[in-house]
């Protein structure tokens, strides 16, 4: 298949080397079709109009599974037509049956680096002069142009939190489209603003408050919700350590307390910047004994 150079024909001696290290670069679409099936023969020149259309924001493989029956059997393919996304050598997502064009730019949206809007764009530079107010103004602009593109309401969520504004970034967060919520920058967010609201906003976690709860935890069989406030207010002070120590302590009490916060919460503080140090290494190791 010569349409485009960044669509090709796939072998299943090809697959380790086209498709799983390929995509370490950018997504890898993958697409099982037969002539034989007539939503294949209707999907295929939808995926080929966006494959040379986005000139090499992704490759597209295509897999005839009357030929390459070693793959498909491989892979575990039984219907078609079957598309797979792969990103960093793993599956993304899977797309089942002949989704119309629409569809298919949408779930791209999801999986393929785009250029920042000019609102998103003009956002940012606001943010860095400083101009928060404005920035958020822009940004929930941008968000009406471009619904389906995460990183603004992710940029909004991070501003608001930078700014200790953790009601109105929890309040942002919950009024998200679900199938928004679920994208990992936004679910992770999520998981840092549960853990900020566990403890009063009006106080500025005093080290006084804090000492007061490490007092509880040496006097009395304290409940989850104290180690939780305390994880709150120790994060708040940037005491990622102490924080973590708090968060692996719910975790090794009570998995299921509050949807298992504590393993959510650690995982969360370990996508902070710079979260490669001792400390993160230390837990990290934790959680996987």
């Amino acid at each position: 298949m010569t349409i485009s150079p960044y669509i090709f024909d796939l072998k299943s001696t090809e697959f380790d080397e086209l498709v799983l290290a390929n995509s370490d670069k950018g997504p890898v679409l993958v697409n099982f079709w037969s002539a034989k099936a007539a939503p294949c023969v209707m999907l295929m020149p939808r995926l080929v109009k966006l494959c040379s259309e986005y000139q090499g924001r992704f490759l597209l493989g295509m897999v005839n599974t009357d030929e390459e029956t070693d793959l498909v059997k491989r892979l575990g393919i039984s219907s078609l037509p079957y598309v797979r996304i792969y990103k960093k050598g793993e599956v993304v997502e899977t797309i089942r049956g002949a989704e119309s064009e629409k569809s298919l730019r949408q779930i791209l949206e999801k999986h393929i680096p785009q250029v920042l809007s000019p609102l998103h764009t003009r956002a940012i530079k606001q943010v860095q002069t400083g101009k928060t107010e404005e920035a958020l103004q822009l940004m929930a602009e941008a968000v009406v142009e471009t619904p389906n593109d995460v990183r603004i309401p992710a940029d909004m969520l991070r501003l608001l939190i930078r700014e200790g504004r953790f009601v109105e970034a929890e309040k942002l967060a919950y009024s998200i489209p679900q199938s928004i919520q679920n994208d990992p920058s936004i679910s992770l967010l999520m998981t840092h603003l549960e853990i900020f609201n566990a403890s009063p906003e009006d106080d500025e976690s005093s080290i006084e408050a804090i000492n007061i709860l490490y007092k509880k935890l040496n006097e009395e069989e304290v409940c989850l919700n104290v180690h939780l406030e305390l994880a709150s207010r120790l994060l708040k002070i940037d005491d990622i350590e102490r924080s973590l120590e708090q968060l692996y302590k719910i975790r090794q009490k009570d998995r299921a307390f509050r949807n298992n916060l504590g393993h959510r919460g650690m995982l969360a503080l370990f996508s902070l910047p710079g979260n490669n140090g001792e400390v993160y290494e230390t837990y990290r190791k934790k959680i996987m004994t």
